[in-house]
């Protein structure tokens, strides 16, 4: 907090009376920061299959966790490892946003594999007669 005020040039009062507590300030933040450098994701999430779904997430994530524009990785994976004990609920919240992330992939899994099954059966037909 105290790099925070700094930085900002403000007090702690300040930061305290706009957002109430340490939790609110953070949710801000991860809300921010999740419709800036970590939008891609539910925008790849939106995408109508699971191949598009797959390269979208990893050409969001290379672009977002490797700018050198800011620090490197994933702000709610980074901050889900560094959680003290005291910040319980921030912790959960960030377990139950990785949760119901989980739950909806499963279909793009789903699709993906079956895509992936299809090409590796359709590659070795291809091939069969050439052993």
């Amino acid at each position: 907090m105290s790099e925070l005020t700094e930085a900002m040039g403000i007090n702690r009062r300040s930061i305290y009376a706009a957002f109430g507590n340490k939790e609110a300030l953070f949710t801000a933040a991860l809300e921010r920061y999740l419709a800036g450098p970590g939008a891609f994701v539910e925008k790849a999430r939106a995408l109508p299959t699971a191949r598009e779904v797959a390269e979208a997430f990893l050409r969001g994530s290379v672009e977002a966790f490797t700018s050198s524009d800011r620090p490197s990785g994933c702000m709610a994976v980074q901050s889900a490892l560094t959680c003290s004990d005291a910040a319980a609920a921030v912790r959960s919240d960030l377990a139950a946003r990785r949760v119901a992330g989980r739950r909806i992939s499963r279909r793009d899994r789903v699709e993906l594999y079956a895509a992936a099954t299809s090409r590796l059966i359709r590659d070795r037909l291809h091939w069969a007669p050439y052993r």
